[in-house]
């Protein structure tokens, strides 16, 4: 990342004839980063709805403050306000080299690190499904009725380990 900042390593070699080439990569990354946020973020959500429905209703609020879904929405949105940045600085009127080498460079690092990064947000939300993740968030924040509704619907549905990991870990 210094490397690049510093003028040193350039990803991005430059641009064949007119500069469109760099439009449409920019463009491109900037779309796909916004379907892929799209495809994150709905994902999740389906997960919480069926860990509302296996669990209880206050998987919402546990991911609503999920820090691996912010983070992944910062670094997508980072990665698509970068690209559209670069973009619009790009015009020919108003084009600066280092500004144009600084701002692809970094749009790719950004891109770069959103892919990277799906691979330990899709580890940790799956991590997060489980049963024993979701009990040590209940009482790590020392939320007893959500406690209590987790092991009421383990005992109404005859799920007898969840009832017990539950007590175990009370």
């Amino acid at each position: 990342f210094v490397a690049c900042l510093s003028g040193r390593v350039h990803l991005y070699r430059g641009d064949v004839g007119d500069g469109s080439n760099r439009f449409y990569l920019l463009s491109a990354i900037a779309q796909t980063l916004a379907t892929i946020l799209a495809l994150l973020v709905t994902a999740t959500l389906v997960a919480t709805q069926l860990a509302a429905q296996s669990f209880t209703p206050r998987v919402v609020g546990y991911r609503r403050r999920d820090p691996w879904l912010w983070g992944a929405v910062g670094v997508y949105l980072a990665g698509i306000v970068a690209s559209l940045a670069a973009i619009a600085s790009a015009r020919p009127a108003r084009s600066h080299p280092i500004w144009n080498w600084w701002s692809i460079d970094l749009t790719l690092l950004l891109t770069g690190a959103g892919l990277l990064y799906l691979v330990p947000f899709t580890l940790a939300i799956l991590r997060s499904l489980e049963p024993a993740s979701f009990i040590r968030h209940l009482l790590a924040n020392r939320d007893y009725v959500g406690l209590e509704d987790f092991m009421r619907r383990a005992v109404n549905e005859g799920l007898v380990r969840q009832l017990q990991m539950a007590m175990s870990m009370l």
